[in-house]
């Protein structure tokens, strides 16, 4: 990556910010959100590289590293906003006694940290 200033780095986590945006609209299905705020964590990191060999090569910022950056973040914020949301439509749909398999909560393991939740929230009712 020597002599592209930092421009890979800057589009990956351009295109990773973007995804993380995807966090927000599945929410419904709580895996696909999760995945995508994981993606933009990673733009985030990416953000910070571009930067830092922009920076490195040119004494300047290349601005598509702060844009990559600054919508990495957003779209982080956002996939987490969308895991949450996705995690409570399953404990919704489980203390209504239905599957939510449907959702992405397929796993034992899932469901047992669905059930440790809703228990958590029965406390404060």
């Amino acid at each position: 990556m020597q002599g592209n200033n930092g421009s890979i780095a800057s589009i990956i986590a351009l295109v990773c910010g973007i995804l993380g945006f995807l966090g927000l609209l599945l929410m419904g299905i709580p895996l696909f959100a999760i995945l995508f705020f994981f993606i933009s964590i990673v733009g985030v990191i990416l953000g910070g590289v571009g930067m830092s060999q922009s920076k490195a090569a040119t004494g300047n910022v290349n601005g598509l590293a702060i844009a990559g950056l600054v919508v990495s973040i957003i779209g982080a914020f956002f996939g987490l906003i969308g895991a949450a949301c996705g995690a409570c439509a399953c404990i919704g749909w489980s203390r209504l006694g239905l599957s939510c398999a449907f959702m992405g909560c397929l796993s034992p393991e899932y469901q047992e940290v669905v059930n440790v939740v809703s228990g958590f929230g029965s406390l404060f009712a």
